[in-house]
């Protein structure tokens, strides 16, 4: 699972980098899809937001470092 830095909404990898292409960013679609995310960019499919890919574990409902990045919000 994946949390953008830039808001709260969580992503399979596959989803993630499946949104990413179909707005035509292929370069970050193939770097979400490797695993390779450290300093990518995206927008975020739910709210649009930019902001930083942050690899969560899954079960780990801790967000701290998630806030951090483009577009900061604040943690609820």
């Amino acid at each position: 699972m994946f949390y953008l830095s830039g808001c709260s909404h969580r992503f399979h990898t596959s989803c993630l980098a499946r949104s990413v292409r179909v707005r035509g960013w292929k370069e970050e679609a193939a770097i979400v899809e490797k695993g390779e995310l450290e300093g990518v960019v995206v927008r975020c499919p739910v709210c649009r937001r930019a902001g930083t890919v942050e690899n969560v574990e899954e079960g780990n409902e801790e967000r701290e470092g998630v806030w951090e990045g483009v577009g900061r919000a604040e943690a609820a």
